[in-house]
């Protein structure tokens, strides 16, 4: 499948990937091919790759090595040590080995979800190439076919619910719906699921996001039915089954043991929590909680979503826009009526920034010397173009100024960031931040580099120069990313639902062409204030010592 793909996609392959693969082939011991000479290679090949075949070639290449070494990682030291592995390595050898039973191959058991809906609606954004289209059940499909790629389409289903359903009493309250997928389908296993799909170009994807449950998968246009069904089958027929739940909760604990391993991770645990003022929603769960979850507890908190909820389906990429329509009314059209609308669950959405701004410190456990700090300050929500574009052009600014700023007083590779990152979902939320990685004796050096050139920016407009070398990569990434799915699909995936949004589309790069030096400086007055500032710092707990 994947010879397959690569061969219908040979002429909208990316010069990137292409450069990548030039430079590797020049460095390595391998020649490079266009897709379809390795097509051909291994179907000339393929016949003669029988299971003798491949385990004579094993049994030759394993002759004469030396003897094995055994390999054992674990978070703590195993009880026996040495002994105890090596005994259980030998036990292994004494049982007996059998091919493992070939199951037959099972048919999807998912091909019809009832008479194909009937359209009520249909109209053009004919600026954008969008179609939106309404079914008699309310179901909306929005529409963009491309050539960006050849034989690739993304699909993207929004069921009205996700993580708003949860509340602050009950924070875990659809944590489990993200792993919905692990637990398969009523008729299915996600292995057996593995086992039917073979051979296609499917994705057994569902979970959740902020307002919605769903998800995006890459297809093909000749596996987009079966995508389609695959998806309205994880809708209509989750399969909850025991081993899903079981990988969750021995994988869990892995992770969380990994949540203090480095500053980025303690950062990526605590952060989000303390910038919505300790709003439980917002903050990394106990461990404990997680594990006590179960199916039982998630099936009537989503069950009038996936019952009733809105559904809106986004389709962008290479297929034709009549097979889309009659694969999506033959899948999610044809279920029984669902809401017109989706739910603005508008208290759910109240975030509240942080109000204590105090400076904090987080512990890490990894060497002595590895250090970040993070500066932000409360800023607004994206729902304001003009205004969220000169945030991203200001933050740009401030990056290449703290770069320039942080190697030239410490001498130092160090790669400092600073972003805007402005909320579409809670109203009025939003911040702005600066931050670098360093050595922990070179905290003070950076802090005081962030707010030295957050009152430069506010003491004066930004230098011309140096706004055009923060607009210049911006504008060239806002105008190459038109030409991937990936892009449209953000919009595509909410069109009906968000059409208001899809003027950012149409006007963004001109409101990041238009901005002055001196509306960046207003920004800069009206947000990058010292004391309206949090400090987070993440140092490890052998610092100092």
């Amino acid at each position: 499948t994947a010879l397959k793909n690569a061969v219908a996609g040979v002429t909208t392959r990316r010069s990137v990937a292409l450069a990548d693969a030039l430079i590797a082939a020049a460095e390595g011991d391998f020649v490079f091919a266009r897709p379809e000479t390795s097509q051909e290679l291994f179907e000339a090949t393929a016949p003669s790759l029988t299971a003798a075949a491949v385990t004579a070639a094993f049994q030759q290449r394993m002759t004469g090595l030396s003897a094995p070494l055994v390999r054992v990682t674990a978070k703590k030291p195993l009880d026996g040590g040495t002994d105890a592995i090596l005994a259980s390595l030998r036990a292994s050898t004494e049982v007996a080995v059998a091919a493992p039973t070939e199951a037959a191959n099972a048919a999807f058991a998912y091909d019809n979800f009832g008479t194909p809906g009937k359209i009520v609606s249909d109209e053009r954004v004919d600026d954008l190439g969008i179609r939106r289209i309404r079914f008699a059940n309310n179901v909306l499909l929005n529409i963009k076919t491309t050539d960006f790629q050849k034989d690739k389409v993304l699909l993207s289903l929004r069921v009205d619910g996700g993580n708003l359903l949860a509340t602050r009493d009950d924070p875990t309250k659809v944590s489990l719906a993200g792993s919905l997928m692990l637990g398969g389908l009523e008729a299915h296993s996600l292995d057996d699921l593995r086992s039917i799909l073979a051979g296609k170009t499917i994705s057994p994807v569902f979970g959740n996001s902020t307002d919605a449950f769903g998800g995006s998968a890459i297809t093909s246009p000749e596996d987009f039915g079966l995508q389609a069904k695959l998806m309205t089958a994880y809708l209509t027929h989750p399969g909850y089954r025991p081993n899903g739940l079981a990988l969750i909760r021995r994988v869990l604990p892995q992770q969380y043991a990994a949540n203090d391993a480095t500053p980025a991770a303690v950062l990526g645990r605590d952060v989000g929590g303390i910038l919505a003022n300790n709003d439980p929603r917002a903050q990394t769960p106990p461990l404990e909680k997680l594990m006590a979850l179960d199916w039982a507890q998630l099936k009537p908190v989503i069950a009038d979503s996936f019952a009733h909820g809105a559904i809106e389906v986004g389709v962008v990429g290479d297929i034709e826009e009549q097979v889309a329509i009659d694969a999506i009314a033959a899948t999610f059209g044809a279920l029984p009526e669902r809401r017109a609308a989706f739910d603005p669950r508008t208290d759910a959405r109240v975030r509240q920034y942080a109000t204590d701004r105090s400076e904090r410190t987080l512990i890490h456990k990894g060497p002595a010397e590895q250090a970040e700090l993070r500066v932000y300050w409360p800023a607004r929500d994206d729902s304001d173009l003009a205004e969220a574009m000169q945030l991203q052009l200001l933050s740009r600014t401030m990056q290449l100024m703290l770069t320039e700023e942080l190697r030239e007083k410490l001498g130092e590779s160090y790669s400092p960031g600073a972003a805007a990152s402005l909320s579409d979902e809670f109203p009025g939320y939003g911040h702005l931040f600066a931050a670098s990685n360093v050595d922990y004796k070179d905290l003070a050096t950076t802090r005081a580099a962030i707010f030295a050139i957050a009152k430069e920016l506010r003491d004066k407009p930004v230098d011309p120069d140096l706004l055009d070398r923060a607009r210049k990569p911006l504008l060239e990434a806002m105008v190459k990313s038109r030409r991937e799915n990936s892009y449209w699909l953000n919009y595509v995936a909410e069109a009906a639902s968000h059409a208001h949004r899809l003027d950012r589309s149409r006007n963004g790069i001109a409101e990041v062409e238009a901005a002055t030096p001196a509306e960046l400086q207003a920004l800069a007055r009206r947000y990058l204030v010292d004391d309206k500032a949090l400090v987070i710092k993440a140092v490890s707990d052998k610092a100092g010592k």
